[in-house]
């Protein structure tokens, strides 16, 4: 439900007071409603300077939020089949920390397609 700007520009100035560090994260409900009020206003071509500014947030945070995937690179289903282990092998290591190993070349690219 969209509700009205200054009662979102209230309750962002009211967590903004009451958040115990800048890391604090906005609470799931209320950057769903900004998020409604954003694109809607978007949809009228109000632009995110505007939007930012009436709201009393940083065009940064709603920036983020408007173009940040959504789910962090969840994993996807992968076929594993039993093939002739060759004598190179390749190791990955994700950003997060994941780690693949014991594939050859072709079973790696094989399995970042899958993954794409």
């Amino acid at each position: 439900m969209i509700q009205d700007v200054s009662v979102l520009r209230t309750q962002i100035a009211q967590f903004i007071e009451s958040r115990p560090s800048r890391r604090t994260r906005y609470p799931g409900d209320l950057k769903t409603s900004i998020l409604e009020h954003v694109r809607a206003q978007r949809l009228r071509k109000v632009s995110r300077d505007i939007i930012a500014a009436e709201l009393g947030l940083s065009i940064t945070t709603l920036h983020g939020w408007l173009y940040a995937k959504h789910a962090k690179s969840k994993l996807k289903p992968v076929i594993v089949s039993s093939a002739a282990h060759s004598v190179a092998s390749v190791v990955l290591i994700t950003r997060d920390g994941h780690r693949v190993e014991g594939l050859d070349v072709a079973g790696m690219a094989q399995l970042l397609r899958g993954l794409s």
